[in-house]
């Protein structure tokens, strides 16, 4: 059966290049306005990102930001198909391809290793 739209994205999608003035200049913009503890950053191990990555019909990753029971910023990934669509524990829309299996148990992970806490020694950004 094919598919009833277009697809969206590649996998070979180049992103946008900040140099390390442009990242410090943003997230300096971004702390200004961040109060003292809450959360700046948040680490993914290359093993949890492969694991995404390599669901079946993977091509890529999505951040979304959220607040966690205790308020605090928190990051999730989620593996994207060509379509755009989230792909996560086997839920696909419409625009998916048909019976494509579960990514992972869920398919949808949070940072466990979040900044403030565990920030990089050298302070960057």
């Amino acid at each position: 059966m094919e598919a009833k739209y277009k697809p969206m994205f590649t996998g070979k999608e180049p992103g946008k290049e900040l140099s390390p003035d442009q990242a410090r200049a943003n997230t300096k913009r971004f702390n200004c306005n961040r109060k003292e503890g809450e959360i700046k950053a948040h680490y993914f191990s290359e093993s949890l990102i492969a694991k995404i990555l390599n669901a079946p019909g993977v091509i890529g990753l999505r951040v979304y930001y959220a607040s966690n029971e205790r308020k605090d910023i928190e990051a999730f990934l989620v593996g994207v198909d060509k379509y755009g669509n989230n792909v996560f524990n086997g839920e696909f829309s419409d625009k998916g391809e048909k019976d494509m299996p579960a990514a992972a148990p869920s398919g949808i992970y949070a940072s466990n290793t979040p900044c403030p806490d565990q920030c990089p020694p050298k302070k960057d950004f």
